[in-house]
């Protein structure tokens, strides 16, 4: 009998790891030390009575009821809880109006289950969703459209940046740490958290340069977006610099509250004012950075191209400082230095076994 031979190269595929692909059929709040594995164990210690002999008359007593109450019970919670493996996709209006009707249990869940959110079908223009949206709430792999280069895109690849673009970044303490004060009450649409600390970052944009390396007539205009939770974020924008994207100077402080500092992220834009003088013209040149990564004081911003492709020489120069209660306080929380030359750059890879502590990056394309 001839020997059937496999397609598959058992080396190479003891290398992967699968995910199982299955229907959402509702969150589940369980504790992070709970697991299939145990309960199956704790079932299996449980000694079954033996059953009596059928010629007596069984009289079921408290203690017995109780004792098959309780494997009831336990048998249901087995069932109820799903393997970590196990990974359910939602669009972006299923898990927008999840998020919004049930933001703590949309956490709790997402600290054992794997949730994966992916662009609506009505995006026939391969449009983006700010990937915050789902990160802020602990879902772990937020799929994008990446033939598009959009502000969406620039803020997913500065979050993988930051840690050398492995593709695995440690959610923020809040969203799986129990002795966080704000374990299981952090919601991310509140406008007040009494457990969180208040920073104020001031950005002052002190000059350019090379902004527009194919027209140095331009009108540059900087415009700082802070991307967060829905209460940090904010947009302030510069004076208009006519007819000069060489070297303008502008010496302008701008100012930012920020309640939420682990999902912040700074996007500097380079608007061309026009000769109009009413601002909000194209964007020449741009760069997205976590607020984590900013190193304080005066820094040289290395900037990119609306194709998130770095440009030689055109900088930003500026000075940055973050207070907290009227004290500086550092942004770094004892993470590795940034160089002098630059006001971010790409860190170490971070990988984390346990899934509740890791946010996941889809690098899959997903065409809409």
């Amino acid at each position: 009998m001839k020997k059937q031979s496999s397609q598959i190269a058992r080396e190479l595929s003891d290398l992967i790891i699968y995910l199982q692909a299955i229907k959402f059929r509702g969150l589940t709040t369980l504790s992070p030390s709970s697991s299939v594995r145990n309960k199956i164990m704790q079932k299996k210690s449980i000694i079954p009575t033996p059953n009596p002999p059928s010629s007596l008359p069984v009289t079921p007593t408290a203690s017995t009821i109780s004792s098959s109450t309780t494997d009831h019970h336990q048998q249901r919670r087995v069932m109820s809880n799903h393997p970590v493996y196990q990974c359910c996709s939602l669009n972006e209006n299923a898990s927008k109006k999840l998020c919004r009707k049930q933001p703590l249990q949309v956490l709790a869940h997402t600290e054992t289950q794997l949730i994966r959110a992916y662009p609506a079908g009505m995006r026939i223009d391969s449009s983006n969703f700010n990937p915050l949206i789902f990160w802020c709430f602990g879902i772990q792999m937020v799929a994008l459209n990446y033939q598009t280069e959009d502000a969406a895109l620039h803020v997913n690849a500065a979050m993988f940046e930051q840690n050398g673009r492995c593709g695995y970044v440690l959610k923020p303490s809040v969203m799986w740490d129990r002795n966080h004060v704000m374990y299981r009450r952090f919601n991310p649409l509140d406008k007040e958290f009494d457990g969180l600390h208040t920073v104020n970052l001031h950005i002052t944009i002190i000059s350019g340069q090379f902004l527009s390396p194919t027209n140095y007539q331009a009108s540059p205009q900087i415009e700082v977006e802070l991307n967060g939770i829905p209460v940090d974020c904010a947009k302030q924008r510069t004076r208009i610099f006519p007819r000069n994207a060489l070297n303008p100077i502008w010496n302008e402080m701008l100012s930012f509250t920020i309640q939420f500092r682990e999902l912040a992220f700074l996007r500097f834009s380079v608007l061309d004012g026009g000769s109009g003088g009413s601002g909000g013209g194209h964007c020449m040149a741009q760069r997205v950075i976590p607020l984590k990564g900013l190193r304080q004081g005066y820094r040289h911003l290395r900037l990119r191209n609306i194709y998130n492709q770095p440009l030689p020489v055109t900088t930003l120069f500026i000075h940055s400082r973050l207070e907290e209660e009227g004290e500086e306080v550092n942004v770094q929380n004892g993470q590795k230095q940034f160089s002098k030359d630059d006001s971010f750059r790409e860190g170490t890879p971070i990988i984390e076994g346990e899934l509740r502590r890791v946010a996941l990056r889809n690098t899959k394309f997903s065409f809409h």
